[in-house]
């Protein structure tokens, strides 16, 4: 009898197993060493940027990871101040995972030169899947010169030419207007099972421009809080081995 009790209990960690309850939005400069310079990113790709700016590529294209950023940056190396480039990159850690999230820009300069002059826009973008149709709640932590917003899905708009944006997909929560310090945009959305894009717009007041994008996750609230059919049921055969257990002992102490 121990051995089937053992075995079904083996069974329910491996069934619970099967069905995805969380995932990965990869960080900003993940994987990648902004110390060699000239590097880029390796999962965010530029996808838009202000009618004046001239891309160094066609979009899309992948974002640079810049070496140098702004001394006022979340993130910055104190005392590795470089005139005119600003300081090493530190990057930001993920508390949850312990990946490495990085500055970068749409441009092959360092983040303490502006894109462009004036007021502008560029949009970052990483495709992700999900297992099954659900709600699914997203946490962004982020940091930005000067405000971002993240979307889920949706198409880039050019109307304003130095402002794309995005439209037709869901805000994820409101926006973060700081890049001395990490915050969070957290929201829920419903998606299809399958690939689904992740965007983040950047609002640019004139002057330095740059994003740091750490390790974002999304979870399906369904499948964090309703069991598995399967689950449930070998949850009942080990309550039933157990007391089958229990009262053939009860019969050999009579």
């Amino acid at each position: 009898m121990r051995h089937c009790l053992c075995f079904a209990i083996v069974m329910i960690c491996s069934l619970t197993s099967v069905r995805s309850e969380a995932g990965i939005i990869y960080g900003s400069g993940y994987g990648v060493n902004p110390n060699l310079g000239g590097q880029q990113d390796l999962k965010w790709d530029i996808v838009a940027g202000p009618a004046s700016f001239t891309a160094p590529a066609s979009y899309p294209y992948k974002a640079y990871v810049s070496k140098y950023v702004n001394p006022a940056f979340v993130g910055s190396i104190d005392g590795s101040f470089v005139f005119p480039l600003g300081e090493l990159q530190g990057g930001y850690t993920d508390p949850g995972t312990g990946q490495v999230s990085y500055w970068i820009t749409p441009g092959t300069s360092d983040t303490t030169a502006s894109i462009t002059t004036g007021n502008y826009n560029w949009i970052a973008a990483q495709k992700f899947t999900v297992a099954q149709a659900s709600t699914y709640t997203f946490n962004f932590p982020i940091a930005g010169d000067n405000s971002i917003k993240f979307f889920i899905n949706g198409t880039v708009d050019t109307t304003v030419p130095e402002a794309p944006v995005i439209v037709g997909g869901t805000q994820i929560g409101t926006q973060w207007n700081d890049f001395a310090s990490i915050g969070l945009i957290s929201g829920d959305v419903y998606l299809t099972a399958g690939e689904h894009t992740a965007y983040m717009t950047l609002y640019d007041f004139g002057g330095d421009t740059g994003a740091l994008i750490g390790t974002a996750t999304f979870v399906d609230v369904n499948a964090a809080s309703v069991p598995e059919p399967v689950s449930a049921v070998m949850i009942g055969l080990v309550a039933g081995g157990v007391a089958f257990a229990r009262r053939r002992r009860s019969r050999c102490r009579r």
